[in-house]
């Protein structure tokens, strides 16, 4: 990863004084040069400001930020979205006949990079080899994270800022991220991790600082931090909490997913072996698979949103795929959140009408709405905590209040499936719990039938009773097998 860096990343303390943007309020703030930094909070609190003040994407309102590094790289959902744009709109402007799959892995590294063997020797050590000569239109949202972290840690800046990085990231990638930042922090680099939860930040930070509201509750290190009653509170989830859900009919459809010799093949090589998979009312799946190894592709094949689901016998809620049905027919009696629908959710609006376009599975709203489609909207904006926001425009609100929005959208229309794809990504302690015990909920009161893909392996939910999971092939021809297990209350944890 490039020479030893030496003295050159030998700075003064980050200097913070009066400042204020948006929320954020710091009357004076001393941050280390050296040691690293982690900044925790809940959702809101204003942890994603301080990462895009901190890197110059904004400057301040009012007051000042000194000393700070003047090579500095962030990767955040918001970085990364930036980029995603970019590559949407060099597509679009991209006339001719053939399939643009977007730069390579290797093109998106070597921007960062010194040359081709840096980029190969970092790419090793992430996992990034397989995806070096692929499009990045074809990567998950693992996998972009995933190059994203690596042209960061290519760069080696003198400060280097990570706001969730572990986001749609599997076990494996994670450790290997963790490996390497710790590298260029014994090489001198200055790291800031941002997180919402407390056990997402890495040992090796000496110096740890709590947000809330925009101001700083608490800052020394992680054990003075764990000693604070306030700070313990702030972080921590309620695991006794509940929510209150309007009831309703469910719509019962049987079987809600009949598929038969499922797989998906990229020319020569098959993404998943063929497997047949069967769901009825009520059985509750937890999909599991490390990044890249075809879980948001099967869940491209059930909505219509992949091309390969019409050479695939298929049946979803009650239509064959291939017979005539219209993709909406199929989305109406669907609902979903996943990175990829929350990235692709680009159209202005408020987390009202957000929110209320779930009953037209449309990106934006579009059409007057009925009084009661309003109603249960604003339902569960309050379920979530997020009635006071509700004229907000959704692309002002924190990453983390925008899942809890994409969440509600899914859920508003109360459909027989509901796919809840790393739902909680992004979310603190508390909201990720108030999620969780809503989803036990609607099982509890089989309102839908559920699917859940998470990485975190602190994750359960009680009910669950099949495992749909992904697997190394031994076949050089395949990538993955999938196999069934049925009788698992709360799902396993992530191999």
């Amino acid at each position: 990863m490039g020479p030893s860096v030496g003295s050159r990343f030998l700075n003064a303390p980050m200097q913070i004084t009066d400042l204020r943007h948006g929320k954020l309020a710091i009357d004076s703030l001393l941050l280390p040069a050296a040691g690293g930094l982690a900044v925790v909070g809940p959702n809101g609190s204003g942890k994603s400001l301080l990462a895009a003040l901190l890197s110059g994407q904004l400057e301040p309102e009012h007051g000042t930020l000194s000393s700070v590094p003047g090579q500095r790289v962030l990767v955040s959902s918001e970085t990364s979205q930036a980029r995603y744009e970019r590559e949407l709109a060099e597509e679009e402007t991209d006339f001719s006949d053939e399939v643009d799959f977007g730069a390579t892995g290797l093109e998106l590294l070597l921007e960062a990079a010194q040359g081709e063997a840096e980029v190969r020797e970092t790419a090793s050590a992430l996992g990034l080899a397989h995806l070096l000569e692929r499009g990045c239109r074809q990567f998950s949202s693992g996998e972009w994270r995933r190059i994203e972290l690596g042209r960061a840690f290519l760069a080696e800046p003198e400060l280097l800022l990570l706001d969730e990085p572990f986001e749609s990231l599997d076990r494996s990638a994670r450790e290997e991220m963790l490996k390497l930042a710790e590298q260029l922090h014994l090489r001198g680099v200055q790291i800031v991790f941002f997180v919402s939860r407390i056990e997402d930040a890495p040992e090796f930070l000496q110096t740890w600082l709590v947000l809330d509201q925009g101001r700083v509750l608490r800052l020394g290190s992680k054990r003075e931090l764990l000693s604070d009653a306030k700070v313990r509170q702030l972080l921590s989830g309620d695991a006794g909490l509940t929510p209150e859900l309007a009831l309703a009919s469910p719509q019962y459809i049987s079987p809600l997913i009949d598929g038969r010799g499922l797989t998906v093949r990229y020319g020569e090589l098959v993404q998943f072996a063929p497997f047949d998979w069967k769901v009825e009312p009520f059985e509750h799946t937890r999909i599991t698979g490390p990044n890249g190894s075809g879980k948001s592709t099967l869940l491209g094949l059930l909505t219509g949103d992949h091309p390969q689901c019409y050479r695939n016998q298929l049946s979803v809620v009650g239509y064959k795929r291939g017979s005539g049905e219209s993709i909406w027919d199929v989305k109406k009696r669907i609902g979903i959140v996943s990175p990829a629908l929350h990235r692709d959710y680009r159209a202005p609006a408020t987390a009202l009408s957000t929110v209320t376009s779930g009953f037209f599975d449309s990106i934006g709203l579009y059409q007057e709405p009925l009084k009661d489609q309003v109603r249960a909207a604003r339902h569960w904006l309050d379920v979530f905590e997020l009635g006071a926001s509700a004229e907000r425009a959704f692309r002002e609100l924190s990453h983390g209040e925008q899942r809890l929005i994409l969440i509600a959208r899914a859920l508003v229309k109360l459909p027989p499936l509901l796919v809840l794809d790393e739902p909680t990504a992004g979310l603190d302690a508390a909201n990720s719990c108030l999620v969780l015990r809503a989803t036990e909920r609607l099982i509890e009161l089989q309102l839908t039938t559920v699917l859940f893909i998470s990485h975190r392996i602190d994750e359960r939910i009680v009910g669950m009773n099949r495992v749909l999971e992904f697997v190394p092939s031994l076949s050089p021809d395949v990538r993955y097998e999938v196999h069934l297990q049925t009788g698992c209350p709360s799902g396993p944890a992530e191999p």
